[in-house]
């Protein structure tokens, strides 16, 4: 999950990625997503990486 020095900001609960309920946890570098009853992060991108057009 988070590292120790890294704050959840917020935890959006009950959101599917390919067919799984998970967790969506937004820190204040990266955004991340966990399957439901794991306890890691099977998707996870920094602010930085992300880009729109």
């Amino acid at each position: 999950m988070a590292t120790s020095s890294e704050e959840v900001l917020l935890i959006v609960k009950k959101v599917r990625q390919k067919k799984q309920d998970g967790a969506l946890y937004l820190m204040a570098e990266r955004i991340a997503w966990a399957p439901e009853g794991k306890d890691r992060f099977t998707v996870s991108h920094m602010y930085a990486d992300i880009k729109c057009k």
